[in-house]
């Protein structure tokens, strides 16, 4: 009698510890970068800045890992893709560190083209690493998990981001996450 689909498919395993690595790795460091956003616009708004510019350096950090995009995939398709996961998971928690200690616009404007580059190359290389380590008949479905954890982790980013704001003071904040999206041992 032959085996249908779906004995199949339980027999070959998605759920290796690489791959739960990976998928844990991006909820914390995806949850991380995101936790910043809502803080980021009331924080420069210290410095005097209008509503308006300070809503306009936020979302550089999109906008710089938007055109990052195309070279992060080329790096992670030639290069180490650990290596490239390793630093910019370093980065991005620098990056975030420093928005504490950033005293006017020109910083913010830095650290976030700065935390953009990294973000950018820290999400393409978490999929591609992600992606070596599913089973080619189950590649839809663990891909699938990795894009719904980059989803959870934006959506949860921010909702934490602004419990934190009503919580503890913003430059606090910033050093609290310095220290959350680090690369597992």
């Amino acid at each position: 009698m032959a085996e249908n689909s779906s004995d199949i498919k339980s027999q070959i395993k998605l759920w290796n510890k690489s791959y739960i690595a990976l998928l844990i790795l991006g909820l914390i460091t995806g949850t991380a970068s995101q936790i910043v956003t809502p803080l980021i616009s009331k924080y420069i708004m210290v410095f005097g800045v209008s509503m308006t510019l300070a809503g306009t350096v936020t979302s550089i950090m999109s906008f710089v890992a938007l055109l990052c995009r195309p070279f992060s995939g080329v790096a992670s398709d030639r290069l180490n893709r650990k290596v490239i996961m390793t630093i910019s998971v370093g980065i991005t928690a620098l990056s975030v560190g420093a928005y504490a200690f950033a005293s006017n616009i020109g910083y913010f404007i830095v650290f976030r083209i700065i935390h953009g580059i990294a973000f950018s190359f820290m999400g393409v290389a978490n999929m591609a690493l992600a992606a070596s380590f599913i089973p080619k008949e189950r590649f839809g479905e663990g891909m699938g998990y990795i894009g719904l954890s980059m989803i959870v982790s934006q959506a949860a980013g921010q909702v934490l981001g602004f419990g934190l704001f009503k919580t503890i003071a913003i430059a606090h904040a910033f050093l609290f996450l310095r220290g959350f999206p680090l690369w597992p041992a």
